[in-house]
Formats: C-alpha cells, sequence, structure tokens
C-alpha cells in the first residue's frame, strides 16, 4: 500500500522538480554572464559608451584539409577557421586571462620600431596583483587565422567587437574599442 502512494507521487515530484530547475536555469544562466561597459573613440574624438551583456573572446583555430583525387591527381588543400569561445582572454602561450577576475581591459599603442603598435593591459580586480601588458598580435592565433574579436548581446542581440587594428591607423574611419569595463556584482543591480 505504502509502494503505491509513492509511485503516485514520483510523477509529481519530477513535474515539481523540473519547474524548480526551470525557475533557477536563467537565473544560473545570467550569473555567469559577463555584464560590461565597451568605451569606444570616434574618428571625430568622441568618446561612446555601450553597455553589453554576456560577454565572450572569440578566436579561431586554422585547419588544413587535404582532399585526395586518385591516384597520380594533384589533391586539393581546404582551409577552414574553426571558432572557439570563451569567457578568458588568451594569447599565444593560452596563458589566459578570466574574466571573473578581472576589472578592466584597455588597449593602447605605443612606438615599437618606427610605428605605433597596439598593447592589451588587463588589470585584476585584486589590486595586490600588478597589470597584465601583452602586444595585441599577440593573443591567440592573430597570426595565424582570422582576427580574434569580442561577442556580447547589446539590446537582445550578439554583436561582434573587432579589436583595435595592430598598428594605428592614421586616420581610423571607424568607432575604436579603447576599453572594457567588467561591472561587478553590486554594480548591475
Amino acid at each position: 500500500m505504502r509502494k503505491r502512494g509513492i509511485v503516485r507521487a514520483a510523477p509529481a515530484l519530477v513535474t515539481l522538480a523540473l519547474l524548480l530547475l526551470q525557475e533557477t536555469s536563467p537565473a544560473l544562466a545570467r550569473s555567469k554572464e559577463f555584464q560590461v561597459l565597451l568605451h569606444f573613440r570616434n574618428p571625430d574624438g568622441r568618446e561612446e559608451t555601450v553597455s553589453a551583456a554576456n560577454l565572450r573572446f572569440v578566436y579561431y583555430d586554422r585547419r588544413y584539409i587535404h582532399h585526395p583525387r586518385g591516384i597520380g591527381k594533384k589533391g586539393e588543400l581546404e582551409v577552414r577557421d574553426l571558432r572557439g569561445e570563451v569567457r578568458s582572454i588568451q594569447d599565444e602561450n593560452l596563458s589566459r586571462l578570466k574574466f571573473a577576475k578581472l576589472s578592466k581591459v584597455g588597449f593602447d599603442y605605443r612606438p615599437e620600431g618606427g610605428k605605433d603598435h597596439l598593447r592589451m593591459i588587463a588589470t585584476w580586480k585584486s589590486r595586490w596583483r600588478k597589470p597584465v601588458d601583452w602586444p595585441g598580435d599577440f593573443l591567440r592565433n592573430a597570426n595565424t587565422a582570422q582576427l580574434p574579436h569580442f561577442r556580447a548581446v547589446v539590446d537582445g542581440r550578439e554583436k561582434d567587437f573587432p579589436l583595435p587594428p595592430y598598428v594605428r591607423p592614421a586616420t581610423p574611419t571607424e568607432p575604436i574599442l579603447v576599453q572594457i569595463d567588467f561591472l561587478s556584482a553590486q554594480r548591475r543591480h
């Protein structure tokens, strides 16, 4: 008799568990999103700020695929760039700076070899750690595949944000990303 009561209650418990999971899933998904402010410098010198959510660093891995055509015939070589998205910034050595531990990332140009080259300066949330300074073209696969960039959700739509050019342009024609501010949990609400 007791087993029948448990068997009858099982569907109700499963339904209740699914409803609770469904209610908490959006909250869990939001907790993993990174709320940021993206700062741009327009060609006319004006500064512009865009609020975004769910920031990701997008990089590409280059793959070479050889398609044989048959005995004695020259094969065909196909080149594919496979996209990867992560919640950290990665360099060529696969070192990574996790978004959750950063307070901001700035992009600046410094003279090097007669030209101004891009530098990325990442500032940690912990004030005891020194900022990380990487060359812009040292980001993951920047020299071997499609250029890495950032992707985020702005006004409910996913949008890509390219890195600034590796060498400062004489006259910029588009807005250039100059800084990313990571908002802490207290500032989001």
